[in-house]
């Protein structure tokens, strides 16, 4: 299923929620689709359950051989147990934490994550996704389950994420996220 959290322009943000849920069998998670014109990133692409609907959901808003980046909060099979697969039908490359990108490769083939997997440091980092910059901060105090994003429509939704995503979701709807008033308490 899938929720559009919010929509401005030529940028639109789509949860993915209960993508292969086969009968409670496997780990939930949601995924998310930043868009920006005919290009976008994913966050936390999901395992192998939820590949083939995020794929298919992803490729409503542009082509896949479009697709910019994928970016996973940490290296949970949840997370990134599709890994192999987007690598496969995809050039983007991943961005991970430091800390976890050795554990990225673990999820593909051989020689497959070659030059895409890049570190995001503890300082964070901008990414260029088509015409916008997604602010990606790691640093130890927001390495954790944090997020409550609340988006239009009426009623808003509130939706948990795992994480830094705050302020990326922010910087991905054209807004400057505020460190100090997103950032969650230090721990």
């Amino acid at each position: 299923m899938s929720i559009e959290l919010f929509r401005q322009d030529r940028h639109v943000c789509v949860m993915f929620a209960r993508l292969g849920d086969e009968g409670g069998d496997a780990v939930q998670s949601n995924q998310f689709l930043l868009v920006n014109g005919d290009t976008g990133a994913i966050l936390d692409p999901g395992g192998n359950t939820a590949h083939s609907e995020l794929y298919l959901g992803m490729s409503a808003f542009f082509k896949p051989h479009k697709l910019a980046a994928i970016l996973a909060s940490h290296a949970d099979p949840d997370i990134i147990a599709s890994l192999d697969r987007w690598m496969t039908a995809t050039d983007a490359p991943v961005y991970i934490s430091r800390v976890w990108e050795r554990f990225a490769p673990h999820f593909c083939k051989p020689g497959k994550t070659d030059g895409r997997i890049v570190g995001i440091p503890d300082a964070g980092m901008h990414i260029k996704v088509g015409g916008c910059t997604i602010t990606a901060p790691v640093s130890p105090s927001t390495m954790r389950n944090w997020l409550a994003c609340t988006a239009p429509p009426s009623p808003p939704r509130s939706v948990n994420i795992r994480h830094w995503w705050r302020p990326l979701l922010k910087s991905s709807m054209g807004m400057a996220p505020d460190f100090r008033r997103d950032a969650p308490p230090a721990l």
